[in-house]
């Protein structure tokens, strides 16, 4: 999960959801107001303007597109970040949508929501104040005193050996650290030889990684390096500015 930058709606489409949420908020109690936000979504979200919501969200996935809460798959649902069966308030709410892949919203998140839950598209979010990653397993832990440790756990993330949850997902983000390792090592070697082209091609590469955007800023903006990475840390140091060139490039 990484910082996403919430692009504005054009206001024909904001118009359109503002007329939704009217209709929902008219009803006379919650349970009418949750049965009439169910009844409007499922009429409404494969119209023209749904189809233009989908594509202001898609735009502001990282990588092509990938799901904003695992980065993994690619999205394919306007995912509700208060679920509309609890929030019936805030469901044609733009800054309420999300997009996700289908497994993080249909098998894990659904209609699950906790107080705090973290919201990539809040200003200022990073992901790295709550949760911190283990390279050597790929897994997510939660830092103490945060609301982290419930979003792992209704996002399936929650590292447990006892009943280990989508334990694919764990093996891809580490191996996929691993990559990251060995293009930062090939950058320090271009730049102690001199060589431009490979120079610019890992950088890159580095930027727009077709998956888990979030470990690449991990792994640059690394406040707690592991031991094994000692080989990152060297190159980092003496060539420290190759987060910038990468993450604000």
């Amino acid at each position: 999960m990484k910082a996403v930058i919430r692009k504005p709606l054009n206001p024909p489409q904001l118009d359109f959801l503002r007329k939704q949420q009217s209709d929902v908020d008219a009803e006379p109690t919650r349970k009418k107001q949750a049965d009439r936000a169910q009844t409007l979504w499922r009429g409404q979200t494969r119209s023209r303007t749904f189809r233009e919501i989908r594509e202001t969200l898609h735009g502001m996935c990282h990588s092509l597109g990938r799901c904003m809460y695992c980065e993994d798959s690619r999205a394919t649902d306007i995912e509700h970040i208060r679920p509309k069966e609890h929030y019936p308030e805030v469901a044609f709410v733009w800054e309420n949508y999300a997009y996700a892949c289908n497994v993080c919203n249909q098998q894990y998140k659904s209609d699950r929501y906790c107080e705090g839950f973290l919201d990539p598209t809040v200003a200022g979010f990073d992901v790295w104040e709550h949760w911190r990653f283990d390279p050597a397993t790929g897994a997510l832990i939660a830092r103490p005193g945060t609301p982290a440790e419930e979003t792992l756990r209704i996002l399936g993330f929650k590292h447990d050996a006892r009943k280990p949850e989508r334990t694919d997902l764990t093996i891809r983000r580490r191996d996929f650290y691993g990559l990251v390792v060995h293009l930062v090592r090939s950058y320090g070697v271009a730049r102690r030889t001199g060589d431009v082209a490979e120079t610019k091609q890992v950088v890159d590469q580095l930027r727009s990684p077709l998956q888990f955007a979030s470990i690449v800023e991990w792994a640059l903006r690394n406040r707690q390096p592991a031991e094994n990475d000692r080989s990152v840390r060297l190159v980092l140091d003496a060539y420290p500015e190759l987060p910038d060139l990468v993450l604000t490039g």
